[in-house]
């Protein structure tokens, strides 16, 4: 099958504003490998125009907020994402990603400033690694259309905000050392913030879908092009401070239900 063209990625565009390209099915393949030719300047251009922090009146970044229970039925994800936070709180749980993201902190975590900050939403779920310091969580429901490349863009450009919120903010670190508990601690987050990982979660039947095919959208099995460019892309990712995790779990129940909960958290192994 002949490769297809990529699109065009302005000179001033950052990683927040092409998650659309990075959707597109058909061309994955060849956007994975643009992106990864562009990623030093696309981390650039998106750590420049990323909001410093949230410092409005009021403005915090809600790590310690509380579930909402007027979430309805039809934002799946946004369900899932409290049924995990509840699951695997920061204090007094069975790890999640035992050497990863051992806790889970936050979820819904805004970045935005102020409503001129066009393209930055909220972080799904915000987890600590076992040094205590932020890890990105992007999350997919079953159903989600998403392709893989959008979200690893997503994650990345969540974790370049969070970066230069840590490093030239204040808010943010004494945040997060309330959150973990040690809020005499403050000068222990006081060392920039180099190296963000994402993780990349999912339900396992969305992660066979994109890998093997399936009905609809991934009718054909998309990952035979695209793993190779998607791979090396998470590669450089790395180098760059950003390792990748790819992570499937099963639900038990439904997400509406009380009950709901995932179990068997894993590693994906992407084919090749």
């Amino acid at each position: 099958m002949a490769k297809r063209k990529p699109a065009a990625i302005a000179p001033d565009q950052g990683l927040h504003e092409i998650q659309q390209l990075a959707n597109q099915l058909g061309p994955m393949e060849a956007h994975c490998e643009l992106i990864e030719r562009n990623l030093d300047h696309l981390v650039k251009i998106t750590y420049d125009k990323a909001p410093l922090q949230r410092a409005g009146n009021g403005q915090t970044y809600k790590l310690a907020r509380a579930p909402k229970s007027n979430v309805h039925e039809k934002q799946e994800e946004r369900l899932i994402e409290q049924a995990i936070w509840r699951q695997f709180p920061l204090f007094g749980s069975p790890d999640f990603l035992q050497q990863e993201c051992p806790r889970v902190v936050a979820y819904q975590t805004p970045l935005q400033n102020s409503r001129k900050d066009n393209g930055w939403g909220k972080i799904d779920l915000l987890g600590a690694s076992p040094q205590g310091l932020p890890v990105v969580i992007e999350l997919k429901r079953g159903s989600a259309s998403d392709t893989l490349l959008r979200m690893l863009v997503e994650a990345l450009a969540y974790a370049l905000a969070l970066q230069k919120a840590w490093n030239q903010g204040t808010r943010l670190r004494a945040e997060w050392a309330e959150r973990m508990n040690k809020p005499e601690a403050v000068q222990k987050y006081d060392a920039a913030l180099l190296s963000v990982p994402l993780v990349l979660l999912a339900p396992a039947a969305f992660w066979e879908k994109r890998i093997r095919g399936g009905a609809g959208r991934f009718s054909r099995q998309v990952f035979k092009e695209a793993g190779t460019p998607f791979r090396s892309l998470m590669k450089k990712c790395e180098t760059r401070g950003f390792p990748v995790h790819c992570v499937q779990f099963e639900e038990v129940g439904k997400p509406i239900s009380p009950d709901f909960r995932v179990k068997n958290v894993s590693h994906v192994t992407l084919p090749g």
